[in-house]
Formats: structure tokens, sequence, C-alpha cells
């Protein structure tokens, strides 16, 4: 793929990723997270396993290791990301878990024992000051118990970015990417009849 694909396609995955938090905001508001995390993820590896099946089917047993791996760190931030919603703002979740790409540099700069640099810095300053921002009461700090959930997840995001970054360098992507959405499917659906009453959805909006 040539790099002006790639940075469209980049572009497309970033508004589609914005927009899926007003959406899942809407979902939320009639069904569970891990009802709806559930939904989501079992009709995405259904569909992409079949039209990949050649592809999950000749997967190593590495790859299948690193996308339990995976999705595990994918279903935590995913889970987080949604508890955060149910009573936080679209905008304030989105913005605080966006802020994983702070924490992607600074556990890059502790593993590889590197000292971050003035970019950096200056975009970890900017992040703290949003934060504050956002949180700030008054002339009081206050940090809600979404909010803090929200920070959690932008952690797990951060986590399942570099992992990313380290496994699709020499594994199959496709089949990476595809049946960590069925171990995410598992967990979700595991965590939904363990902990919600699953319901259909019955609003149009749903």
């Amino acid at each position: 793929m040539v790099q002006k694909h790639a940075e469209i396609l980049l572009i497309g995955v970033l508004i589609l990723r914005s927009m899926s938090y007003a959406l899942s905001k809407i979902g939320l508001s009639e069904i569970g997270p891990f009802e709806l995390l559930a939904i989501r993820f079992s009709i995405a590896f259904i569909v992409l396993a079949i039209i990949f099946h050649k592809r999950i089917l000749s997967m190593s047993k590495e790859t299948l290791r690193a996308s339990i791996l995976l999705g595990t760190a994918l279903f935590c931030c995913m889970g987080c990301e949604l508890i955060s919603l149910e009573t936080v703002s679209s905008s304030t979740v989105a913005f605080l878990e966006n802020s994983s790409v702070i924490w992607v540099l600074l556990f890059l700069g502790i593993l590889e024992q590197k000292v971050p640099s003035t970019k950096t810095l200056a975009c970890t300053v900017g992040v703290i000051l949003g934060v504050g921002l956002l949180t700030l009461k008054g002339t009081a700090f206050s940090l809600t118990v979404g909010e803090v959930i929200g920070i959690v997840a932008s952690i797990c995001y951060a986590v399942w970015i570099i992992w990313t970054s380290r496994f699709a360098s020499h594994l199959d992507p496709i089949a990476l990417g595809i049946t960590q959405f069925g171990v995410l499917a598992v967990y979700s659906s595991s965590f939904m009849v363990a902990t919600e009453t699953p319901i259909l959805p019955t609003s149009l909006a749903t």
C-alpha cells in the first residue's frame, strides 16, 4: 500500500473511531456495556472470518497466542470505555482515551530507556491541562469514577497499540486482527452472562 492510500485509510479509521463514542452512548441507553461489546464484536468476527477464512485457518500458533493477548488488552480497553460512557459524556471519554498517544510515547521511552523528547513532554503537558479543564470543578480538582475508568481505558489502549505494533511486524496482520475480535467477543459474552441480563434491543436508535 502506498503512503497516500495508507494516510487516507487512517483518516477514515479515525473518523469512524470518533463516531463510535457517540453511537456507543446511544446503544448504552438500552443495553449493558458487555452485551453491546458482545454484539459488536461477534458480528465483526463472524463476517470477517467468513471473508478471510483461509487466512484464519492457516494462521500459526504464534499468531493465535498473540491474538489472545491482544484480545485481552482490547477487551480491557473497550470494557472500561463503555463503562465510562455510562456516566461520562462521549466527548470527555474520547479525549481521555485518545490521550493514549502520550502513554504510548512514555511507555516506549521507559521500555527503550530513552528520555522523552521536548515535543513529547510538551504534548504531555497539553494532555494534563486538557484533563484539568475537563475535571476542575471550581477551584477543586475532582475526578469522577467514570473519568478514572476512562483514563484506565487509555492506558489499556496504549498497551494494545504497542503490542499490535510489535506483533503485526512479523505475524499475519489480517488473521491477528480478526482473531482478537473473536477473543474479545468471548470475553464480552462471558461477562454479559455473569453480570448482566441480556435483552434484545427494541428501539430503532439502538
